[in-house]
């Protein structure tokens, strides 16, 4: 977006001595030139073309805020079926539904965030130059605050929604520890979700107390599959919270 006159169509481009040689050449022989070339009214001036290109960004940060949007709400839409889901396949469907909305939305959101601070970057440095009128250069900031703002509410919004689900996976998963282990511990129960070795450990005490049953089985393969999700969420905020520490330089 820095190199503005880049973006200018060949016919736009000033031409080179030898290309005005033959064009005036043309002109005094009287021949008339077949190139596409529109007439002067219809060439767009380098302000123009800025205002065009600013516009389509604009246009895009919109697009990439609304699928944010959308993903809060299709997360708080896994979450509830998540707390109903009875069956490991039916989990582990939806695990694979979470991550997929978690990592696509992630990366648009660090699309809109970078595009947002090029804006900036961009009007700062129109105003430096004076290559701008006061009034265009306030339609700009405007509408740049305003996307800023919103751009924010909405990644706020976007991880509590995170927050939430990660809380009530893991609520979610003590209740199935407490099934098989009722007298668990709160430490207990953290370290059968965190880890092989605890879910292991539960394993081998059921089958001391009275053997394994295919719910013990279901139980340790149902926490372990949360625990993936509690992971992928925890990775996800930590990166919008780096986000959100970038973000607050350019505003």
């Amino acid at each position: 977006m820095n190199n503005r006159l880049g973006d200018l169509p060949d016919w736009a481009q000033e031409p080179d001595s030898e290309e005005e040689d033959e064009v005036d050449g043309d002109i005094e022989m009287g021949k008339q030139g077949g190139g596409d070339a529109p007439p002067p009214e219809q060439v767009k001036k380098p302000a123009e073309i800025d205002k065009e290109i600013f516009f389509t960004a604009v246009e895009q940060i919109k697009k990439e805020i609304e699928d944010i949007i959308k993903a809060t709400s299709s997360i708080e839409k896994i979450n509830e079926q998540a707390q109903k889901a009875t069956t490991t396949e039916k989990e582990q469907e939806l695990s694979k539904k979470l991550r997929r909305v978690i990592d696509g939305t992630n990366k648009q959101a660090k699309a809109a965030k970078n595009l947002l601070g090029e804006l900036k970057a961009e009007n700062e440095s129109l105003k430096e130059k004076g290559s701008i009128s006061n009034s265009d250069l306030r339609v700009r900031e405007n509408l740049l605050n305003t996307l800023t703002r919103k751009f924010i509410d909405e990644m706020k919004l976007y991880q509590a929604a995170q927050q939430k689900y990660k809380t009530d996976i893991q609520k979610k998963m003590k209740r199935q520890v407490k099934v098989v282990k009722p007298d668990a511990t709160d430490e207990e129960v953290e370290e059968i979700m965190r880890s092989e070795g605890g879910r292991d450990q539960l394993y081998k005490q059921t089958i001391l107390a009275g053997g394994v049953n295919d719910e013990i089985k279901t139980v340790t393969a149902k926490v372990a599959g949360k625990y993936q999700d509690v992971k992928a969420l925890e990775q996800s905020v930590a990166e919008l919270h780096q986000m959100f520490l970038d973000f607050a330089l350019l505003v």
